[in-house]
């Protein structure tokens, strides 16, 4: 199944979303580096803050939330402890170009979740999100069809609540 991503960190705007089937909430934490390597882009930089995680968890009932943190550095741990302890299911590291990278910030995040679960139910941690992920190389062209309308079915669902008067 795809799933769909919607950045915000506005709880009304995430409650809409989370009432949609495949629909992954998303807080974008990334700072570190990200002005410089996208300045002659017209690319979004988020406005997210780690407050923001906490908040908008408490609006979702069905929908995952991922959060993207910066790139790997010392600060990583305690990154990954404080959006962890606010709910965040899934992790996006941005920017990791070596194997060692990712195999450092796997073990970060799971020495973090392990002291995380062992404080009790309140903490969660449910993977790292790969590029990837969902996409398997044998799925077959009826899958791939299914996917893509059930994509369109929720855009236009997202698009219809959006359209309703507050």
């Amino acid at each position: 199944m795809i799933e769909l991503f919607q950045i915000s960190n506005d709880p009304a705007f995430a409650r809409l979303c989370d009432a949609i089937e495949g629909v992954r909430l998303f807080v974008d934490l990334e700072r570190l580096g990200k002005a410089e390597r996208q300045a002659v882009r017209d690319t979004f930089t988020s406005t997210h803050v780690p407050d923001d995680v906490g908040r908008i968890k408490t609006v979702l009932r069905k929908a995952h939330l991922m959060v993207r943190v910066n790139p790997l550095n010392s600060d990583t741990p305690a990154e990954v402890n404080a959006v962890l302890a606010q709910g965040a299911a899934l992790l996006m590291l941005p920017m990791f170009t070596t194997a060692h990278e990712l195999a450092r910030f796997s073990a970060i995040a799971e020495r973090v979740a392990q002291a995380s679960r062992a404080r009790g139910p309140l903490w969660g941690f449910g993977g790292i999100a790969r590029l990837d992920e969902g996409m398997l190389a044998r799925r077959d062209a009826v899958q791939v069809a299914a996917d893509a309308q059930r994509i369109a079915a929720t855009i236009d669902a997202i698009a219809a609540r959006l359209a309703q008067p507050a």
